[in-house]
């Protein structure tokens, strides 16, 4: 894929670096073809370290400033490609490298804060244009010259090892362990300085700060996966859709956080996860996604895919029954689809009906899952999904089971019981209490958890729970609860019997309760997450030899 790259004319230097064109055509020095040496592999690892550096305190600075990482990009599109009349909408999307319809999305979430306006070619009334409003350009002043200050910190570093691995062919040896820049525990270090200004490339090594500063349980942000790449988030993290109570305040915190926020839809109605959507859309311009039930008898399935289509919702989770029909018309108006699939024959469908996302879902899992096990189930999506990412969903619920699935192939995760236990879940005190005192072995997975619902889920899916009295006195007895429930007038009148004893009580999660002890913010779930992972998977490399 072209990406179309517009270098300005203008030579990169810096007061560190000797002035001469850096960007030459990597085909022509000397070492161009040649086997890379372990020197090669220090200086690409130290450029991309210090890149990262450097995005990470823009991220920081464009949230610190009200702003989403795509949506400082956009106001930086527009200044530097407005010619007076506009950006088209799909120059913008080429540019951002997103697809049309989200490059839409993000226009009007910026023109509902006042920093973008649109109007209609004069030339062609069919197309769209995009500038900047006055707002926007102060607001991109004031991030721009943030930006600038920090370059002419880490620019001579950056160049520097550009250099060398540009002009990499005519170097004799020298140190790059005494001169680079590297991760300190100190809040600046300050390396040799020196400009070699004969025909040898130049050196500007400087200190590289690190803006992270991260401690005590916070991510790097170093997780980089397909999935992230794909759904243009930070952490390899998404929060299970569940039920209705994963509302806008999960979704956003979560995606807020870096990972991909989820609203629930079942036991909702349209207008309300309509208003959902709406609310969520203005807390937060982060991806985030709908979670869709797709089996027949699921209440207002057909009025909530519709909804979603007519909402242009970005990212779609398809959950249980047939998602044949849903997947296709979701893939023709161009959104992200994530497929949740339980046993090998629906993630074939899945991938070939386009799923751009395949999440296997283990036994493990909380709520409504299928009855394979998670690691053999996942280990066998990931091997017949050839390169389609795969998220791994049932019984992850810390740092482990990320770091586990990441290191299987998985593209993430997917958490519902970690996220069931935050301060964001609209959810019963009394059930979070019961799931941060499981050990995990007190779930059960039994048909006749739905028998007190008005419709009948997949054969292949079970409900688990945490054990109450109400689930251990029917346990294995769907048939007889369900004549139960059918005596009642009312659809969901067992639900609402104050006088049975034990009275209903469904606590739906899944065998990862025994790795949660306490209820935390949904964001720091996130980071938690995302840090342990990252240690795990650092310190894999000693087994390697």
């Amino acid at each position: 894929m072209s990406l179309n790259v517009q270098r300005p004319p203008e030579v990169i230097s810096s007061p560190l670096s000797c002035p001469r064109p850096i960007l030459a055509a990597v085909d022509k020095h000397p070492g161009a073809g040649a086997e890379p040496s372990q020197r090669d592999y220090a200086l690409l690892h130290e450029f991309r370290y210090a890149i990262r550096h450097f995005l990470h305190f823009s991220q920081t600075a464009a949230r610190n400033a009200g702003l989403d990482p795509q949506q400082h990009q956009l106001l930086l599109t527009l200044q530097a490609r407005d010619s007076g009349a506009g950006v088209p909408i799909s120059e913008i999307a080429e540019r951002l490298l997103i697809r049309h319809h989200s490059a839409v999305e993000l226009v009007n979430r910026a023109g509902r804060r006042g920093l973008v306006t649109r109007s209609t070619s004069a030339a062609d009334r069919r197309l769209a244009l995009v500038s900047l409003t006055p707002e926007g350009q102060a607001l991109l002043r004031r991030l721009s010259a943030e930006h600038l200050a920090e370059l002419e910190s880490v620019a001579p570093g950056l160049v520097a090892v550009l250099g060398d691995l540009i002009h990499r062919g005519s170097l004799g040896p020298t140190s790059l362990a005494a001169s680079s820049p590297r991760r300190c525990d100190a809040a600046h270090v300050t390396r040799a300085r020196r400009c070699q200004r004969a025909a040898g490339p130049c050196y500007a090594y400087v200190h590289v700060k690190d803006p992270l500063g991260h401690r005590g349980g916070r991510s790097s942000g170093m997780l980089n996966t397909t999935l992230t790449r794909l759904l243009g988030i930070e952490h390899p993290i998404i929060q299970a859709g569940m039920a209705a109570e994963a509302g806008p305040d999960l979704a956003v915190a979560v995606s807020d956080a870096g990972g991909l926020g989820t609203l629930g839809t079942i036991a909702s109605t349209p207008d309300r996860v309509e208003a959902a959507i709406a609310r969520t859309r203005d807390l937060t311009g982060r991806p985030f996604s709908v979670n869709l039930v797709t089996f027949e008898t699921a209440p207002f399935r057909d009025e909530l895919i519709d909804l979603a289509l007519r909402m242009n919702v970005p990212n779609v989770t398809l959950s249980f029954g047939d998602f044949g029909p849903a997947l296709a018309r979701f893939k023709a108006a161009g959104a992200t689809v994530l497929v949740q699939v339980q046993d090998a024959s629906q993630a074939r469908a899945a991938l070939a009906g386009g799923a751009d996302v395949v999440m296997a879902q283990g036994a493990e899992a909380g709520g409504h899952t299928g009855q394979r096990g998670t690691l053999s189930f996942a280990a066998q999506v990931i091997e017949m999904a050839d390169g389609v990412p795969v998220v791994v969903a049932g019984g992850v619920g810390n740092g482990r089971g990320l770091a586990a699935a990441l290191a299987m192939g998985a593209a993430g995760v997917v958490m519902g019981t970690r996220f069931k236990l935050s301060h964001e879940y609209a959810g019963r005190a009394d059930q979070k209490a019961a799931i941060a005192a499981s050990d995990g072995s007190d779930t059960l997975a039994d048909l006749a958890n739905d028998a007190v619902l008005p419709f009948t889920w997949p054969a292949n899916v079970r409900g688990r729970v945490i054990r109450t009295p109400f689930a251990s006195l029917w346990e294995g007895r769907t048939d007889e609860l369900r004549a139960k429930a059918a005596t009642y007038a009312q659809p969901y009148g067992i639900l609402l019997d104050a006088t049975l004893d034990p009275p209903v009580n469904l606590n739906w999660a899944g065998e990862s309760a025994a790795l949660m002890s306490e209820e935390l913010p949904a964001g720091e779930i996130v980071q938690r997450t995302v840090a342990e992972a990252e240690t795990l998977l650092r310190s894999l490399n000693s087994v390697l030899h």
